[in-house]
């Protein structure tokens, strides 16, 4: 079945570029404060097994095939092993945006309870590499390192490929806890890792594959990933982890680069990692949420991008950074079922219209009015001229704004029950405060789907575990779909 959604891989693709395209390319195309004016098939597997027909591997793939005689001799048990999966055979890779990670990783310091290990594959054809960063150097080694099989060139967005480096990471550089970081384009829900040399991308039901299968093979969970990627705060994509990692950090903002204060010939994005890991090079007695906080404190946010389009102008800045636990978004889910469920009720029977005006009117509201007057939302810079796939919304404004606005929509005790295990998930959530330049001052820590104003839905959605394991796609079906009387 796996092998069936090649065109849903595709399609999907195609969304997350419309959807990030613009701000991914942040300081080189909109350097901010600047005035830019020029402008299916289901395919979900029945359980947590990998994919048997994966995206088109560059080189032929084991998912269990190892290499025993490694070039890097296996290092003592350490307090965390921190792995970088670096996705970026795409547009990212010639901004040199690991060049950038890298020099920040080196400026980190020495420690001898963390390990730091890196799968990198940039714009090139054979530059697939493993960088084990030392104290204050880096040692590259070939892909054979992991897998005997493997050349010098993969597809990163091969959900094999991911599976391979985690398990020969976690066996060569044992430690009590596991930090997995994502670096690339990123799209919510859809997934994240696109390898366009070869179309690959990793779904989120396949990461969830992947670490459910490194969980179940290696007795060790991830305990945070980290998604140095846009819109990866996701509710959607977090609850598809929630069985196999700990706690997700990530922006519900797009993620971007601008120039190093002091160093113009440098970049440096939202990801401070110099901070991040010297932190917990200093304190490697970190528990997870600990580390989950730490690395949200450390974001460093950017903007604002003023954009000129369609005779709009539109400010934004990647600013709202959130760390869920994702242990707690079982209990959360189903109380936001109970609530869809609500919601569905009440929009399909008798007074629904007025219940669906107050949802879009009163509820969401539009988009560029004053704060107190939406729902706080994100969305790439396509949506002015139309092709920008959905909108996200804040999962704690929604609530909020339910709970405050929504009297013909729900009853308060549901929707506080709803907030009451919201407020349990989220970690931390930092953010900026000043709307007027594009800041997200209602943030709360995570995003949800929501399809934008013109009803583009997405058939795909339903596909999500979420989705199948709540009455959010059914509600949000009968919510747009459904016409209102006249």
């Amino acid at each position: 079945m796996p092998g069936s959604s090649r065109a849903r891989k595709v399609f999907t693709t195609i969304a997350i570029v419309a959807l990030v395209f613009s701000p991914m390319l942040g300081y080189f195309l909109l350097r901010p404060g600047t005035d830019s004016s020029k402008g299916p098939d289901s395919g979900r597997p029945p359980g947590p097994t990998l994919p048997s027909e994966p995206v088109i591997p560059k080189t032929p793939l084991e998912l269990n095939s190892w290499n025993n005689n490694t070039t890097i001799l296996p290092q003592a048990k350490r307090s965390w092993t921190v792995l970088f999966y670096v996705a970026y055979d795409n547009s990212i890779g010639p901004m040199e945006a690991w060049a950038a990670d890298l020099r920040l990783l080196l400026r980190s310091g020495p420690s001898d309870e963390v390990n730091l290990v890196a799968f990198v594959d940039e714009e090139h054809d054979g530059d697939c590499r493993i960088v084990h960063i030392n104290d204050n150097s880096s040692d590259t080694f070939p892909l054979s390192t992991v897998n005997s099989s493997w050349g010098d060139e993969v597809d990163s967005g091969n959900p094999a490929v991911l599976s391979g480096f985690l398990k020969w990471g976690v066996r060569n550089f044992p430690a009590t806890h596991l930090n997995l970081h994502f670096l690339d384009h990123g799209g919510a829900w859809m997934g994240l890792c696109m390898d366009e040399s070869s179309g690959g991308m990793l779904d989120a039901w396949e990461v969830r594959s992947v670490l459910l299968d490194l969980k179940n093979t290696t007795g060790q969970s991830i305990d945070v990933v980290s998604c140095d990627a846009c819109y990866m705060a996701d509710l959607e994509f977090g609850y598809e982890l929630c069985d196999c990692a700990g706690f997700l950090v990530g922006l519900e903002t797009f993620a971007t680069g601008q120039e190093e204060p002091g160093n113009a010939s440098a970049t440096i994005g939202n990801w401070m990692y110099d901070r991040i890991l010297g932190g917990l090079k200093e304190r490697p007695d970190w528990v997870p949420a600990a580390l989950a906080r730490h690395q949200i404190s450390c974001m460093n946010p950017i903007g604002p991008y003023v954009v000129s389009s369609v005779g709009c102008i539109y400010l934004q800045y990647s600013d709202a950074f959130g760390a869920a636990d994702l242990g707690r978004l079982p209990a959360f889910s189903a109380a936001f079922d109970r609530l869809s469920r609500a919601l569905l009720s009440n929009v399909t029977g008798p007074g629904g219209d007025p219940a669906r005006k107050q949802f879009f009117a009163d509820v969401l509201g539009h988009p560029e009015s004053p704060p107190a007057k939406n729902t706080e939302s994100f969305h790439g810079q396509c949506a002015l001229t139309g092709n920008n796939p959905f909108r996200l919304y804040d999962v704690g404004d929604l609530l909020y704004r339910l709970e405050t606005y929504g009297g013909l929509l729900c009853d308060p005790a549901t929707v506080k029950e709803a907030i009451q295990r919201y407020d349990a998930v989220i970690t931390g959530c930092v953010h900026g405060e000043n709307a007027a330049i594009g800041e997200h001052p209602d943030a709360t820590g995570l995003e949800l789907f929501i399809p934008s104003a013109d009803g583009k839905y997405l058939d795909q959605y339903a596909d999500t575990r979420f989705a199948r394991d709540t009455g959010w796609d059914e509600f949000l079906r009968a919510v747009q779909w459904t016409p209102l009387s006249e």
